[in-house]
């Protein structure tokens, strides 16, 4: 009997100890669950650092390529499809701007020598900063700038092209005379 005591104290401290190991297994798994709140406040962390230097490396690489633009010999300055795998450019060698057509070779089109024009293709680079518009849009200002710039680079694009269509009609023109004047003479 005495026996049988003994064997069932230790069977009631056995069941003790497997309650007790249950329990710190709950607890364990509650400490070491994380909750909802902790792992989105981890995540926003996470996220701004993310960010963080996705800022700074988009400022290192424009103060890079700022300064190394100014050492540049060929500078694009825009263009616009017009067809498939075919583009006209707006670029600056030195300091004269030049209009080409991009196809399947490269065509010079014209070169542009108005000073006006010359000075709001500047103006135009000057403004387009692509940091400035995601600036803009993480607080949620309206991307005037952008807006104008491509409006006005479309104006002067249009007015470069009318140029371009004065200047040829005038060239027919003169080639039509040439060629009735040369008719008309006797051979």
């Amino acid at each position: 009997m005495v026996n049988d005591m003994f064997d069932n104290q230790e069977e009631i401290k056995q069941e003790e100890e497997i309650d007790n190991e249950a329990v710190t297994d709950e607890e364990h798994s509650a400490v070491d669950s994380p909750s909802f709140i902790g792992s989105f406040i981890k995540l926003i962390f996470a996220l701004a650092i993310v960010i963080g230097l996705i800022v700074l490396i988009s400022k290192y690489a424009r103060k890079k390529n700022g300064f190394l633009k100014k050492h540049q010999v060929i500078e694009n300055y825009g263009g616009i499809t017009v067809g498939s795998n075919k583009s006209i450019q707006t670029i600056k060698i030195g300091d004269r701007f030049y209009v080409i057509g991009v196809a399947d070779n490269i065509e010079l089109l014209m070169e542009i020598t108005d000073p006006e024009t010359m000075e709001q293709l500047m103006k135009q680079e000057e403004t387009s900063d692509s940091l400035d518009k995601l600036k803009a849009k993480l607080t949620k200002q309206p991307a005037e700038p952008s807006k104008n710039s491509n409006q006005n680079f479309s104006s002067l694009f249009n007015k470069e092209l009318n140029t371009m269509k004065e200047g040829r009609k005038k060239v027919y023109q003169k080639l039509k005379e040439s060629s009735q004047k040369n008719d008309h003479k006797p051979h």
